[in-house]
């Protein structure tokens, strides 16, 4: 395990890279911590600062944030619901031509054509560099052989679908 400074280095961009800090909701710390272990690899040292989850909502939605830890999770499942939220009206950063693009989506009936065209918007998306993907968590799960449960994308037990054998 690599040592760490007790004190961090005032905000500079130097010649052994710069420092950012990144906002997190309590809880979010343990992730946080192993971005600034792999950031801190490149020379970018991250301090990390954790508050409440209604106060880092609202920091984000404020705009105050230039760099935090975000859920991004549709309801719907729906990519559309999450690039509305990247890069349509509900703040932060905002493109008019993207988020036309998402409107567009609403009214695609072919699934392929929609498919090919979400495709498009998130390889547009990540181009703009709105959003950075550090992590992304891993859903575990463990059965045996007499038990089997579906996987829920929300990483939720649904209870319905256990299923017993013999």
């Amino acid at each position: 395990p690599r040592s760490r400074p007790s004190t961090r280095p005032d905000r500079q961009t130097t010649a052994d890279g710069f420092e950012v800090q990144l906002d997190v909701a309590n809880g979010g710390e343990p992730a946080a911590e192993q971005i600034e272990s792999m950031l801190e690899e490149i020379g970018i040292r991250v301090e990390v600062v954790a508050r409440p989850r209604p106060a880092h909502e609202a920091l984000i939605a404020s705009g105050g944030s230039a760099f935090h830890l975000a859920d991004y999770v549709a309801s719907t499942f729906d990519s559309a619901d999450i690039l509305d939220w990247l890069v349509g009206r509900r703040g932060g950063y905002q493109n008019a031509g993207l988020a036309s693009r998402v409107d567009e989506l609403s009214s695609m009936p072919d699934g392929r054509e929609r498919d090919a065209a979400v495709a498009r918007l998130w390889a547009d998306v990540l181009g703009e560099r709105i959003v950075l993907p550090l992590a992304q968590r891993l859903i575990a799960h463990a059965m045996r052989d007499t038990v089997s449960v579906a996987v829920d994308p929300n990483n939720q037990t649904r209870f319905e679908t256990i299923t017993f054998g013999d």
